[in-house]
């Protein structure tokens, strides 16, 4: 394994690019970052030449490896960083922490597909808070009393809402 591993991902758009390198901050993991700036790029090039056969963007490459899928990705970056307790410590925190995720990634999901290059997205923001306030008051409501998702520590599932 490289000591450094790369993180590509959209050069124009955060989105879920950002967890990526945010899990490799908590996790004390050094990575470079490789924007992919078209579509062309990636869809006629790229996705070909990943050895992955999922390819899909964001992805990490350490030496050899190629990860796709965020929730792998971070995975994958506490173990290489010597952090397991980032993906919780015991059964029910890991359960927990990836079950906040897959919550996390329904409200992307939601919002950011539906708007990625949308105009009008500014012009249209309170439509858009109208669609995404169910969650954004479960999690409040699931927040309430901790530090964090889980609890008293930051695992990766708080690195997973950062956009």
């Amino acid at each position: 394994m490289a000591n450094k591993i790369t993180i590509g991902y959209w050069g124009f758009f955060h989105g879920v690019g950002l967890s990526s390198k945010l899990a490799c901050e908590l996790a004390g993991v050094e990575y470079d970052f490789k924007p992919v700036m078209t579509k062309e790029e990636f869809y006629d090039g790229l996705d070909k030449t990943l050895d992955n056969p999922f390819p899909n963007l964001p992805y990490i490459e350490d030496g050899d490896k190629i990860i796709t899928q965020s929730q792998a990705i971070m995975q994958y970056v506490a173990y290489k960083g010597g952090k397991e307790h980032l993906i919780g410590i015991t059964p029910c925190e890991k359960v927990e922490q990836t079950f906040l995720q897959g919550v996390v990634g329904d409200l992307k999901s939601k919002f950011v597909l539906k708007n990625f290059g949308n105009v009008n997205f500014l012009a249209e923001k309170e439509k858009h808070y109208i669609d995404i306030k169910p969650f954004l008051e479960k999690f409040e409501k699931h927040i309430s009393g901790k530090k964090f998702f889980t609890g008293d520590q930051v695992t990766m599932a708080d690195a997973s809402i950062y956009l």
